[in-house]
């Protein structure tokens, strides 16, 4: 009987195949762990860059033992399968890990505890997909020049990324559940591994027929886990459902009072609250001495409308991006909240609220945004001087808009004080008169005018009479709890006197005061670090290349290192922090971040596909290579000095545009740079080989991958949780520009050595 048997030189189809299924498991997996740890890490985009770090860390440890190991062609085939199979493990314990670490309920997880839990979880898969690449890039080299086959592997890889997130985005999100989606991974890797390594029909159609059973029952285990974890977080709740939604994942659970909406696994709304949401209203509706229209922004459909509409507004437009978010919630409303939907005098808008502000001609009295904390993008973007500006533009002659933040009254001092403060700062630009309640929630009323606003209850308990009728149960003895005189004065006395920066999107400042809450609160020990940056640290980040650059303009030795491994590193590093502000820019500007993941990611690796593939057929001519990567790397450079200039284009001469147009352009921007990035590194490949007297493709295949790792592993670690928030887009833009400009000066310096060394 003869064994299987497998060579990857017979054929390409078989190399493009082995590496289109490791790319498109590899991405398909990404972007679930993407969406998982948003929800363990309660929304926070911050993680995505420790994700990104720590995935890319492990690959480039496999990438590094592959380029000294070497495993036989026939071998290669059953690397498909590990990919396919390991997250069945990793993804059930990140969905139980906060059961297993006995996480408080609604306590924050350390970014330690995060770290090392995502670290050893995924460790496995990441090494598997490292390792395989050098030994695919020892494949063909007999058939091919050795930086083609490896710029061949590169582009296979990254096109099965791109069906991953093509497909995921677009076809498989709105049909499966995670579980389901990585079994129908598995029978396809299953079925190209069957092509690679025939197997006899007796074992192939039984396997088939395993995994297919296999995949009926996993929506079952997927709603069984969650139920596990969403009772292990939230043990005195009842489960009633979850959704994945553009924007985020719902759980809804009740309690006897109850029902609470968890989005990301933070409470984001709960119901029935009629004297809640009464009082609300009242303190909203005086705050204009006669409101008549008034548009209502929020990310749930609570009870608010209902205590809104039982006032003499003429008009009130709601204003709800999610609409899958609000149909999920309807049928969970009380009766009286569902007739509230049908008023009138209601209108409801399910679109994204800075896009429908830039938009609308309307003019409101009243503008209030009914969101949470501003502890992520996804909110943050609806707390910036930008969106306050826009606002303002929409309002009526004497309007107002009002914002709450939730806060123990003990922390409004120290850091939580300048989280507020940073939202003030950018409210005083803007508006002439502000008030601001100094409890908690802390009410925050802008006037468009001066005189509007009022936080004297005399004034506001007139207004409250002439309401009719009055949102039931407000007294006007109660203004006097919510504006204290001598407490209102002094809290209102200290606001907008710190030095610290305004909540800007192009530099989100509240980002780093939720850093160092976070880190408080969740006892990260992060606070050394942040003081680093804030100082004088981060000159070293120029440190090391500085060095680097000095070492290889020094007149070449025999045993100089050659720099290509050395400005892949840079590289790596810059086209993660790229990549990570890319991401925030679509969160900040158009919202559906955790629907539009996958597609972002695969439009990078279809980026990568078309540089690697374009330039993989013009290599050999060492002159043009070295002159090539000159090009390229600052022109790369010239996409991170760019990045900064978007939000301030899009609120001013774009502002126009409508928001598919402002979408596609971040898409071309995210393809722009994976193209760059997919050039640059077959043409560092040539450049290294051609000064070996004997090429070997695997090694220097695992090398420079193992450098572009390790490098978008450190920009991952740095960039999405230091760089963004303590320095902003401008500066961390500036940095990534300048290591680019340094490993374009570690190639120039390789070619004038050869020049004066002829």
């Amino acid at each position: 009987m003869s064994k299987p048997h497998f060579e990857l030189t017979s054929s390409r189809l078989n190399l493009f195949l082995l590496f289109f299924a490791i790319g498109f498991s590899a991405l398909l997996f990404q972007t679930i762990l993407f969406r998982e740890c948003l929800v363990i890490m309660h929304g926070n985009e911050l993680v995505l860059g420790t994700i990104f770090g720590i995935w890319l860390f492990g690959t480039g440890l496999g990438a590094l033992a592959g380029a000294r190991a070497r495993v036989p062609g026939r071998y290669l085939p059953y690397f498909i399968l590990a990919p396919a199979l390991l997250p069945f493990l990793i993804v059930p314990a990140l969905r139980l890990s906060r059961v297993f670490l006995s996480s408080p309920p609604g306590e924050y997880l350390s970014f330690p505890t995060f770290s090392l839990l995502l670290l050893f979880t995924t460790l496995p898969f990441t090494m598997a997909v490292g390792f395989i690449f050098p030994q695919g890039a020892r494949a063909l080299p007999a058939a091919s020049p050795s930086a083609r086959v490896i710029g061949w592997i590169y582009a296979s890889e990254a096109l099965g990324s791109l069906g991953a997130g093509i497909g995921f985005t677009f076809i498989l999100l709105h049909f499966f559940d995670p579980l389901t989606l990585l079994g129908i991974n598995l029978l396809l890797c299953f079925s190209i591994h069957s092509f690679l390594l025939p197997l006899r029909p007796r074992y192939f159609v039984p396997g088939a027929l395993i995994l297919l059973l296999a995949v009926s029952f996993l929506p079952r285990l997927n709603l069984r886990l969650e139920q596990t974890g969403f009772h292990g977080q939230v043990p005195a709740a009842r489960y009633l459902g979850s959704r994945d939604t553009p924007y985020a994942h719902l759980a809804l659970a009740s309690t006897r009072e109850q029902t609470i909406l968890y989005q990301n696994g933070e409470p984001a709304l709960s119901f029935p609250e009629r004297e809640e949401n009464a009082k609300k209203a009242g303190y909203i509706l005086t705050q204009h001495p006669h409101p008549e229209n008034m548009l209502l922004i929020e990310n749930g459909t609570g009870g608010l409308i209902r205590a809104l509409l039982e006032s003499p507004l003429e008009k009130l437009d709601y204003l709800q991006p999610d609409r899958e978010a609000y149909d999920f919630l309807y049928p969970y409303l009380a009766p009286e909240d569902q007739l509230a939907l049908r008023d009138a005098r209601l209108r409801c808008h399910f679109t994204d609220g800075r896009d429908y502000l830039r938009r609308t001609s309307e003019r409101y009295d009243l503008i209030f945004l009914n969101i949470s904390n501003p502890a992520n993008a996804s909110l943050n973007r609806f707390f910036t001087r930008e969106f306050f500006a826009l606002a303002r533009e929409r309002l009526a002659p004497g309007g107002v808009l009002g914002i709450f933040l939730s806060a123990s009254e003990n922390y409004w001092s120290g850091e939580s004080f300048r989280f507020f403060d940073s939202t003030y700062r950018s409210l005083e630009r803007i508006f002439p008169e502000i008030v601001v309640s100094p409890g908690d929630p802390a009410y925050i009323f802008a006037g468009s005018a001066t005189r509007t606003v009022s936080a004297d209850p005399e004034i506001l308990g007139g207004r409250l009479s002439r309401l009719d009728p009055a949102p039931a149960g407000l007294l006007p003895a109660e203004f006097y709890t919510l504006f204290p005189p001598d407490r209102t004065r002094e809290f209102q006395s200290r606001l907008g006197k710190t030095r610290g920066p305004e909540n800007l999107d192009s530099r989100p400042a509240t980002y780093l005061q939720n850093l160092i809450l976070w880190d408080r609160f969740s006892d990260s020990h992060l606070s050394p670090l942040i003081r680093f940056f804030q100082g004088r640290g981060i000159f070293y980040l120029f440190l090391v290349p500085a060095l680097l650059l000095g070492l290889f303009l020094l007149p070449r030795t025999r045993r100089k290192p050659h720099p290509a491994p050395a400005a892949i590193f840079l590289l790596g590093f810059a086209l993660m922090g790229i990549s990570v502000f890319w991401l925030y820019l679509f969160q900040n500007l158009i919202g559906t971040l955790y629907r539009m993941i996958g597609l972002l990611n695969a439009l990078f690796m279809l980026g990568l596909f078309l540089g690697a593939a374009i330039v993989s057929l013009r290599l050999g001519d060492h002159g043009r290579t070295s002159f090539l990567l000159l090009i390229l790397l600052p022109v790369t450079a010239g996409i991170a000095l760019a990045l900064p200039l978007i939000p301030s284009l899009v609120s001013g001469p774009l502002a126009a545009l409508p928001l598919p147009a402002v979408k596609a352009l971040i898409l071309g921007g995210v393809l722009l740079t994976g193209m760059g990035g997919g050039a640059i590194f077959p043409l560092a490949a040539d450049f290294y080989l051609q000064d070996q007297e004997i090429p070997e493709p695997g090694k220097t295949g695992g090398l420079l991958d193992a450098a572009d790792l390790f490098g978008a592993a450190l920009g991952g670690f740095l960039c999405g949780p230091f760089l963004l928030p303590v320095l902003g887009m401008s500066r961390s833009s500036l940095i990534l520009a300048g290591l680019l400009v340094l490993a374009a000066f570690l190639v120039l310096s390789r070619r004038l050595n050869l020049g004066t060394s002829k």
